[in-house]
């Protein structure tokens, strides 16, 4: 069940709220949600400590939070439906394209353009397709790879900047061993110490 957020009811605090999710700057946000200029600094930080208006903050902020998980969401759906894209869902046999409607979801994704010529014949204007630009399937593939929730690469990477790092400890131990280490050999202060006390 979706919790509905509840606005304000003094309007220049609810425009606080809304301008301070934007930068998180109570100085910046009272000032835009009509404050004078010159207390605003003083305004926001009043505002922030005002517990209905850190709530309202807080709706906002969960509100911006799930739109994002839904916007990525449907980002991978829809580079799913790209990825997922075969010759036929645009061609039919005859190799005359599919109208839009006959195409899947994830055809009309993946045309990011058409490149059409108009003629006359007979009188009558009739639109010829010359060429169809598509999105590349590979760049597609690298973008759902890199998507947050699919992180393909993402141990891949890890273990490359790890393997990088255990190298360069393996060179760097390598160059020490070769010269030995640069520390100076503790003195034996004991003859001179005897010497003082006799």
């Amino acid at each position: 069940m979706k919790e509905h957020s509840r606005r304000l009811k003094d309007p220049r605090r609810e425009r606080f709220c809304r301008e301070y999710v934007r930068d998180v700057n109570a100085t910046q946000a009272a000032g835009r949600a009509g404050y004078s200029k010159k207390t605003a600094r003083q305004q926001g930080t009043r505002l922030l400590s005002d517990a209905s208006v850190t709530e309202r903050i807080g709706e906002l902020q969960r509100e911006i939070e799930q739109k994002i998980k839904s916007d990525a969401v449907q980002l991978r759906i829809n580079l799913r439906l790209m990825a997922d894209v075969k010759i036929d869902d645009i061609f039919n046999d005859d190799l005359t394209i599919k109208g839009f409607s006959q195409m899947t979801e994830g055809a009309r994704l993946v045309i990011s353009g058409i490149d059409v010529r108009v003629e006359k014949i007979d009188g009558v204007e009739v639109a010829q397709l010359v060429k169809i630009k598509m999105e590349s399937k590979t760049k597609i593939m690298e973008l759902l790879g890199k998507h947050r929730e699919v992180a393909a690469w993402e141990e891949n990477i890890n273990l490359s900047n790890e393997n990088t790092r255990v190298e360069r400890m393996r060179r760097y131990q390598q160059r020490i061993g070769k010269r030995g280490p640069k520390r100076e050999e503790p003195v034996d202060i004991t003859p001179i110490q005897t010497e003082l006390r006799s």
